[in-house]
């Protein structure tokens, strides 16, 4: 059981994974690396930000933009 745990965190991260192996065949440093995620990070806190700050639809627009023809056992009120 805890080989299997073991191994679970070893490898359930593609993204640790590709870092790993980047790092170890010297593709890329330590330095670029940290930068790449420092620059992910800040551009997912940004978007978020953004996001945030959106007005939000009313839920008359729910299903917009989901739904070609809406169903008919979903009652939309206009």
């Amino acid at each position: 059981m805890k080989k299997w745990e073991d191994l679970l965190v070893r490898f359930s991260n593609p993204i640790y994974r590709l870092e790993k192996y980047l790092l170890k065949k010297g593709i890329i440093t330590k330095d670029i690396n940290d930068k790449l995620r420092n620059d992910a990070k800040m551009a997912v806190r940004d978007s978020l930000k953004e996001a945030n700050s959106l007005t939000k639809p009313g839920i008359d627009e729910l299903f917009e933009g989901v739904y070609d023809t809406i169903p008919n056992h979903i009652e939309v009120q206009r």
